[in-house]
């Protein structure tokens, strides 16, 4: 499956609904004979995760649909169909059947930035409106319906102040129920048109019926007609001694319910409100990311700068970066030196000097000099970007826990509508009329399936978002889940528990071989890999400033995981690995003697070097047979005789114990020598470890070096399980192995070689700077080289879990409390009744606790 590059359409003519959704195509994918083109769609309108089912429903009916995954919390949805069955408007209008709109945007952050302004201008700033006119309106309402009786001594003319002031709140009502419920009556309505129903529907049903039936109560009575008594009504016959009928919320008849209506209207337009507000204060995280990214670049167009949209520029331009400036694009720096402020991705405080042919990242801020630089990739493939599509896919995947939440709430809300009929029904054949439509009320704006269904996604944004402020990139959801179970975590050695920096502390060259020559040789056969020893001898030969052939930098090279690599250079097929590659090479090896290393320090100032176990050995660091002419001997180094040629094999034992990893060169069949590298531990390791322990995590270590040197590093971290010398195969067996006992298993590893155990584990965690494919294997990322990450992430998922479950019980434990009260199950026996303007309000507060 390989990625192309993404386009753009224009967007479909707008129809005017309330509702908007926002598509953008990102990237497709080919597979086989099929095209699946992956598209995000930005959806306004929904308030609870029946509305989610709905879209979704709706959009996997669409052909060639493969995947959706929609979130709640900022309505964004992912779609990945085949394009050869039906093209993007079908998804469009599949939103549209559900009550919405759709437009095509060409740019994910410019999709991303429209979204955030459309949710703080257009929802946020509506509800509130909204709630700010229904309070306007109805505290006339209110007044007047508590002072209805003071109000009844008093005249005007020829007419009575209460029925003035009756008139003008029936006004102020229905001016309420029109402007403020007007919203859910026509969004339930067109659910209604499609045979849908959401939790528009309980409220407009609720809040009209209540509406409606105090506004012909209360006409009958203006005309001259029965009218009940204000005050305390008596239900007839009553339902028992000690509830004699009250069934007003403010001590009212029913000829005043429409105050009651507008109640519940402000109390669950208030709890809209708040919701947003909380959705956008939970999505703050992915919002800061997307504000990094400037909206313009100053491109030079024949050395004239012109400031274009960021969209406009393509890799292979050159743009200006003046001081101050964010970088718009991921580039390399042409001309110009400066230091840019790279904490976003890495967390480093200190600005990182720049220079030509350095990287410059996309959202980091340029110093005090400036720059010129060449593209190297639009604006929607930076770095940059592809944080926020990890971001975004992880808020938009959901958890297992979620999965209770989702099936319940596929039925929630007609099952509601059936209870109210049978609360109804059950009132009315008892022959309490007014009661029956005031518990009918009550339990259809009570019910709340919005906090089933935020009780899951709210905390997944606020947990990924909070992950990613801490360079901690979460790809899925279920991450969150898992993390909570993990009892094992199985660490690699280099890169992971080392800086996985290694520098080169000996060279040994075979007879007639010059150091330069050895360096050179193993430099330009591995100069194309990634692993961390490769990078090792590039620093070595720019450090002695050796110079590599010109038709040495191109070499034809293919990794052997767990052994090393083969190349040809300048028509030399040479082997850079283990002794293990050069021996089933058939290559002639010295026979074993000792070799003395030299100590060397760890981050921590400790000595790496000596043997686990006895005191530290003194003496000559080094025994090498010889040094090429003009460069000087290895600090250290003992005198060429006492070392013999035969001496090289044995050395490796000492280098193993000493925490040494020895690289063996051949080229075309001869043995050319051996080159002694050290990782110091990382500075994060230790404190790390103990805090794995603390947490009660089973560490292990894992790695393909030699055993000595893996048993040195475990003993001076307390690390109790060791598994060294294995194939990357043999570390996907270990892994699978762990999980056959029982174990719940987290992998950290950085390299090729921990690809295939990142796949198997439970959880697989790459570090930032290894690898692309340990990067495209892992479920999560750590952007920082900082093994205390892990701990961070275990804490934070067995928190978000907390919250879930927390959530989830809340969500269960209220509408399982509030529905039988508000249906007066225990009035008969002298029980409390929830009446609807209280029903509202528990219903607006569970939205957002």
């Amino acid at each position: 499956m390989t990625a192309k590059s993404s386009f753009s359409r224009k967007g479909i003519p707008e129809d005017g609904s309330e509702a908007e959704a926002c598509c953008e195509t990102e990237a497709s994918l080919e597979s086989g004979s099929k095209t699946l083109q992956q598209i995000r769609l930005q959806i306004q309108g929904m308030h609870c995760a029946g509305c989610v089912a709905r879209v979704e429903k709706r959009l996997r009916a669409v052909p060639g649909v493969a995947e959706v995954e929609i979130s709640l919390v900022d309505g964004h949805a992912r779609v990945l169909w085949d394009t050869s069955q039906s093209a993007p408007e079908a998804l469009a209008e599949a939103v549209q059947q559900c009550g919405y709109r759709a437009q095509i945007l060409p740019d994910q952050l410019e999709a991303l930035r429209r979204a955030f302004a459309h949710r703080e201008i257009q929802q946020v700033a509506w509800w509130r409106r909204r709630f700010l006119l229904a309070l306007v309106l109805l505290g006339p309402v209110l007044a007047i319906t508590v002072g209805a009786d003071w109000l009844a001594g008093f005249t005007w003319g020829q007419f009575s102040l209460d029925r003035l002031a009756g008139w003008l709140a029936w006004v102020l009502a229905s001016c309420l129920q029109v402007y403020v419920g007007g919203p859910y009556v026509s969004a339930s309505l067109q659910q209604l048109r499609r045979r849908t129903v959401t939790m528009d529907s309980l409220v407009a049903l609720g809040s009209t019926v209540a509406y409606v039936a105090g506004t012909v109560d209360w006409w009958v009575g203006q005309l001259g007609g029965p009218a009940p008594a204000p005050g305390r009504p008596e239900l007839s016959p009553p339902l028992s001694p000690a509830h004699p009928g009250s069934d007003s919320l403010l001590g009212h008849g029913l000829g005043m319910h429409f105050a009651e209506a507008g109640l519940i209207l402000t109390f669950v337009t208030l709890g809209y409100w708040l919701e947003h507000r909380a959705k956008g204060r939970a999505s703050q995280a992915l919002r800061r990311l997307v504000e990094l990214s400037p909206l313009e670049a100053t491109l030079l167009r024949e050395g004239q700068p012109e400031v274009v949209p960021l969209e406009a520029v393509r890799p292979g331009q050159t743009i200006l970066i003046r001081p101050g400036e964010k970088i718009p694009l991921d580039a390399q720096v042409i001309t110009g030196i400066s230091a840019v402020d790279q904490s976003w991705l890495t967390g480093e405080p200190l600005p990182v000097p720049k220079q030509p042919g350095d990287m410059l990242l996309a959202g980091t801020i340029n110093g005090s000099g400036t720059l010129t630089a060449r593209v190297l990739r639009a604006a929607g493939e930076t770095a940059l970007a592809q944080v926020i599509e990890l971001v975004r896919h992880a808020q938009e995947s959901k958890p297992p826990l979620s999965r209770l939440a989702d099936r319940v709430v596929a039925w929630f809300v007609p099952a509601v509508l059936v209870l109210a009929v049978g609360v109804f029904a059950a009132w009315a054949a008892a022959g309490h009329w007014t009661m029956a439509l005031r518990a009918t009320v009550a339990v259809l704006v009570a019910a709340c399936p919005c906090a089933l269904g935020l009780a899951t996604p709210m905390a997944v944004v606020m947990a990924t978002g909070r992950a990613a402020q801490q360079g901690i990139l979460i790809k899925d959801a279920a991450v969150l889940e898992t993390v909570g179970r993990v009892d094992t975590v199985v660490l690699d050695k280099t890169g992971t528990l080392t800086e996985g920096k290694p520098r080169v502390v000996a060279l040994q060259p075979a007879p007639g071989v010059s150091e330069e020559e050895l360096l050179i040789i193993a430099c330009s056969a591995a100069r194309l890999s990634t692993h961390p020893l490769a990078q090792a001898l590039a620093a070595e030969v720019q450090q002695r400033h050796l110079p590599l052939p010109a038709t040495w930098q191109t070499p034809e090279m293919s990794e052997l995981p767990g052994q090393g690599i083969r190349a040809v250079v300048a028509g030399q097929q040479v082997l850079v690995g283990n002794r293990r590659l050069l021996a089933e090479a058939g290559i002639r090896l010295p026979e074993e003697s000792e070799l003395l290393l030299p100590p060397h320090e760890d981050a921590q100032g400790g000595i790496v070097g000596f043997r686990p176990e006895g005191p530290p050995r003194e003496g000559p660091s080094l025994a090498f047979p010889s040094h090429g002419p003009g460069v000087p001997a290895p600090s250290g180094a003992v005198p060429e005789a006492a070392c013999q040629d035969s001496d090289i094999e044995a050395s490796s034992d000492t280098a193993a114990w000493a925490g040494v990893s020895m690289l063996w060169v051949a080229a075309d069949g001869r043995f050319l020598g051996r080159i002694a590298l050290a990782d110091p531990l990382s500075q994060t390791s230790y404190e790390a470890i103990r805090q794995l322990q603390a947490l009660g995590l089973e560490v292990h270590l894992l790695s393909g070096d030699r055993r000595e040197v893996a048993q040195a590093v475990a003993n001076r971290l307390g690390i109790a399980h060791v598994t060294a010398e294995v194939l990357p195969e043999q570390k996907q067996a270990l892994i699978e192995q762990l999980r056959q006992s029982g174990r719940v298993v987290m992998m950290v590893g950085d390299g090729i070689n921990d690809a295939p155990a990142l796949a198997v584990a439970d959880l697989g965690i790459a570090i930032g700077a290894g690898a692309d494919v340990a990067l495209e294997t892992a479920q999560v990322v750590l952007v920082r080289k900082d093994l205390r990450d892990v701990v961070r992430l275990i804490q934070l998922g067995r928190q978000t879990v907390r919250i879930i479950r927390q959530n989830l019980a809340w969500a269960f434990g209220y509408n399982a409390a509030l529905l039988p009260l508000a249906a007066g199950v225990l009035v008969p026996w002298g029980g409390p009744h929830v009446p609807p303007a209280a029903a509202a309000a528990a219903m607006a507060a569970s939205d957002i606790c």
